[in-house]
């Protein structure tokens, strides 16, 4: 999944330009991995919004299907953080930093695993198995 953003004691450490230049989807990286992965585009309403105020598809939607790959799988809430950290690099490297950090709000409040939404953290789980956050 590329750098991680952390340092050596595992804190979120501050998003600098090399982090952008170094962003790879996982889909890029191990395409195996996540191949069976439906992709949406950017939950919640945001593609939609775009495609009625512009008459296109969001210039970010490719992060968003990248984000839902391991959103997808789900696992540690440190996973978790760190797929919404390079989701909002993504779209920040595409010139749009205003939508980055409003999407990193909004993952980080509405991605929880414990809400019934299609886009919680482990949606390809049954609700019952996917509710919290793996060790």
């Amino acid at each position: 999944m590329g750098k991680p953003l952390t340092d050596a004691d595992g804190n979120v450490r501050e998003v600098t330009s090399e982090d952008f230049k170094q962003f790879r989807p996982v889909s890029e990286v191990d395409p195996e991995l996540y191949a069976g992965v439906k992709y949406d585009g950017c939950s919640g309403g945001m593609s939609r919004v775009w495609r009625f105020l512009f008459r296109k598809n969001p210039p970010w939607e490719g992060c968003c299907d990248a984000h839902d790959q391991p959103y997808a799988r789900g696992g540690t809430a440190q996973e978790r953080r760190q797929a919404d950290i390079e989701l909002m690099c993504c779209v920040a490297k595409g010139g749009h930093p205003v939508w980055a950090f409003a999407m990193y709000v909004a993952v980080r409040i509405w991605g929880v695993p414990w809400l019934l939404t299609p886009w919680r953290w482990g949606f390809e789980k049954r609700y019952v198995d996917s509710w919290r956050y793996e060790d």
